[in-house]
């Protein structure tokens, strides 16, 4: 297709970059790809061969990608929910409006061709007044900084339309060229399990922890992880401090607290002291991710750490949610 590089979910061109390959740790292509994808094929005649870099793989392995980094429809709905105040039910309608003219220009070009985020755009008759309704109160999706959400929304939505064999692929012969050996690719390395990208924070949130995750800045997921559980602790501890002192008119002193003792530490005295939550291996072993993931936490801040493994960073999300909702209950 000309001078692009072309990322294909079986037959549906999902993004492109012209005259350039995707830059190295593009979320995207990073979470779709392992570094294994690369593949260098050849065709040749009258005994001269020519060869083109791919990465390729197949839905199946993307699928099965997706669902360890907790981009299951379910959990990219979620998200988008908790983030923009879209009731859950109509997340996956406001992201069909959004994609479908994204690929109405292939309706246009095949009338064979089926625009998969069509489903949406025919008016329920029956259900008009209602949609007109919903239309004028929800919010608008395209006013919510989401990260790449929407795009692996989308994503996830054409994976589940195709069949498990159906390629995956990054075709680069339109930028990189055909060349006369495969060695020439050796250079070639887009795909990465970690990130190197520069601290800047922005917002402090669970959900931008999410966000920032899509992005692949794995460094501010950290960061905004324990800015996140920090807050929901000193709320838990401001609530319980009739619990804490005889006297229920006095307040803890949260400042006083969280200075001298370490986070963890604290965690523990919260959960187990004062929720007396019972402890047990499975406790035992989300604290263990947590206190894992507060070590990285520390080297981002105190040791402009840079390089940052990918599916840590699910695990600390994933975990140190699971500690936000125990605290909540306890609560």
């Amino acid at each position: 297709m000309g001078d692009f590089s072309t990322l294909r979910v079986g037959k549906y061109q999902v993004r492109a970059w012209k005259y350039e390959i995707p830059p190295v740790n593009d979320p995207i292509i990073n979470f779709i790809f392992k570094p294994g994808d690369k593949v260098i094929e050849e065709e040749g005649e009258n005994g001269e061969k020519i060869y083109w870099c791919i990465y390729k793989t197949t839905v199946s392995e993307v699928k099965s990608r997706f669902e360890e980094l907790h981009f299951t429809l379910n959990d990219l709905d979620n998200v988008i929910s908790e983030i923009t105040g879209i009731p859950l039910p109509e997340v996956e309608r406001s992201i069909f409006e959004l994609c479908a003219e994204g690929y109405q220009w292939l309706c246009d070009m095949d009338p064979n061709f089926s625009n998969p985020f069509e489903i949406y755009s025919i008016d329920d008759e029956s259900g008009e007044g209602n949609e007109r309704e919903e239309e004028e109160t929800s919010p608008n999706i395209e006013a919510f900084e989401l990260g790449n959400y929407v795009l692996l929304r989308e994503i996830r939505t054409l994976l589940d339309i195709c069949s498990d064999s159906d390629k995956v692929s990054l075709e680069m012969y339109g930028t990189l060229g055909y060349r006369s050996s495969p060695e020439e690719f050796n250079d070639v390395e887009i795909v990465s399990e970690s990130s190197t990208d520069k601290i800047v924070i922005e917002r402090k949130y669970l959900e931008m922890a999410k966000v920032h995750f899509t992005e692949y800045r794995f460094n501010l997921v950290y960061i905004e992880l324990f800015i996140s559980l920090e807050a929901t602790l000193r709320a838990y501890l401001r609530k319980k401090s009739p619990i804490v002192f005889e006297d229920s008119n006095k307040i803890l002193d949260l400042d006083g607290i969280f200075k001298p003792v370490s986070l963890m530490d604290l965690l523990r005295f919260s959960l187990f002291y004062i929720g007396k939550l019972k402890m047990d291996e499975s406790i035992n072993t989300v604290l263990d991710s947590v206190s894992k993931a507060y070590t990285n936490r520390n080297n981002v801040i105190h040791n402009n750490a840079k390089k940052f493994y990918r599916k840590d960073v699910v695990e600390a999300i994933y975990n140190v949610e699971k500690i936000i909702k125990i605290i909540k209950e306890l609560a």
